[in-house]
Formats: structure tokens, sequence, C-alpha cells
């Protein structure tokens, strides 16, 4: 009995520690990953310090003063108002310091809006206003086929960008060479974020909007300026210029694909059909 109040009354008077607990439920705080701070791109080991499961502090740059990342503590919906409006810290935070393992999954849904755009307007140019509908197989055919055009754009878009540095990384431009690119697998994943644009084309067709030239142009400018602040974040030693260069290079390539694979696949229709 003695010894049990004694265990009792040590337990009682342990003092609290003024060090960091890291919660169990938590990953440590050591990783061999490198964060980055939004603001001026220091390096860190940590986004933040847990002290207990409802208590954490966010880590404070030592270059600028501020905190690393803010964003750790916004919602996603906040985070997305941010990508809207190109700030620069929004699209560091999505690209560098986040652990998104969800790239496919946005790249189909990215894709599948572009096809449906391209859909749409095809359809909106092949169909008089007293002409009936087309039979369901041949809207499914086109769909496919849009779709097939939309993946060779993307496809081609970052194969010219990822050649374009390769050949700057073999020329020397030492700017590439601090980029955190591993491979063209990461390229393609991270260049995916560019096209998240193209869910606003599914919102215009859906108010009816996707036929004035003047929406269409806000919505192809609002998507190279993604690209532009995509470009930006995994390459930020390159001058914006240059970066500006390498997004017109992709899309003049992606639109030069996607021109010849619409007319091949002009060429096959109007064959299968007289066959």
């Amino acid at each position: 009995m003695t010894a049990t109040k004694t265990r009792k009354r040590r337990t009682r008077k342990r003092p609290k520690s003024d060090t960091p607990v890291v919660s169990k439920d938590k990953k440590p705080a050591e990783s061999s990953r490198k964060y980055v701070c939004v603001n001026c791109l220091k390096e860190f080991d940590s986004l933040y310090t847990i002290y207990s499961r409802d208590v954490i502090r966010i880590t404070d740059c030592y270059g600028c003063g501020e905190a690393v990342d803010k964003y750790v503590e916004y919602d996603i919906v906040l985070i997305f108002i941010d990508l809207i409006l190109q700030y620069s810290s929004a699209y560091r935070h999505l690209l560098l310091n986040t652990e998104f393992n969800s790239h496919y999954r946005l790249a189909s849904i990215f894709l599948l809006c572009d096809s449906y755009d391209k859909w749409i307007e095809r359809r909106t140019a092949e169909l008089s206003p007293g002409e009936a509908g087309q039979g369901i197989y041949d809207l499914e055919w086109h769909f496919y086929g849009s779709l097939v055009q939309s993946l060779s754009e993307f496809l081609a878009y970052t194969f010219t960008i990822y050649a374009l540095m390769i050949l700057a990384f073999c020329f020397g431009n030492k700017s590439t060479q601090e980029s955190k690119i591993n491979g063209f697998l990461e390229f393609l994943k991270l260049t995916v974020m560019g096209f998240y644009g193209n869910i606003f084309v599914v919102f215009s067709i859906v108010w009816k909007l996707h036929q004035h030239w003047s929406y269409r142009s806000l919505t192809q400018l609002f998507l190279a300026v993604s690209h532009v602040q995509v470009q930006r974040t995994l390459f930020p030693r390159i001058h914006w210029l240059q970066n500006s260069a390498l997004v017109l290079c992709g899309i003049l390539a992606q639109n030069i694909m996607g021109t010849r694979v619409k007319n091949a696949l002009e060429f096959i229709t109007f064959h299968i059909s007289f066959a």
C-alpha cells in the first residue's frame, strides 16, 4: 500500500515539460523531405511543430520573418481562391509543400472537361439550326475523338517544355540544375495543375457562354497565366520572361498537335462513313 501511494504522489508532482511533444497519431517533424518558404523559398525541414493533439505552431522563416507556409491552416476553398487570384505563394504550397497523390485523377478530370468543350464546339459547328440530332454512335465517336485530341495536346505541351528544359540543362544553365524536379513523371504530375482552368469551360457551357469569343479568350488567357505560374514555381531561378517563353512554345506545340490530330480523325471518319 505504501509503495502504491508513493507512486501516485510522484505521478502528480511530475513537472510539465516545455519541450514540444509530438502526438502519436502524427508523423514526427524529422523528415527527409525539404519544404520551402512560400514567400522567399528558403528551405526548412518542417512546416510546423506539434506540441499536443490540439496545439501546433507554424514555423517562422528566418529569411523573411513570415510564416513558412500559412496555407497549412487554410481550408482548401481558400487555397483554391488564391489559386484563381494567381498568388505565387498558393502555387508553392500546392506544388512544393504538400504530399498530394491524386494527380492522375485530376488529369482525368481536366482532360474530360477539355474533351467535353471540344465535343460541344464540334457539334455546334456541324449541326445546322434545322437539322435533327445525330445518332448516339456518331456522338460517342466524336467524344472519343475529342478525348484523343485533348490527350495529345496535353502530352505535346508537356514534352515540349520538358525537352526545352533538358536542352537548357545540357547547355549548362544553372537555373535549371537547381530545380527540384526529378524525372519526367514528376514533371508531368506537377504540370497537370496548370490545366485546372479547364473546369471553368464546363461552367461556361452551363451558363451558355462558350460561344462568346470574349469568354473563350479570357479562359485561354487564364490557362496561359496558370501555366506560367506553375513554371515559375517549379523553376524559380529562371526569369519569368523565360518561363513565359517556354509556356508559349508549349502552347504552340499543343495547338499544332491538336490541329493535326483533329484533321487525322476527320479523315478517318470520312473514310469510315463512305466505306
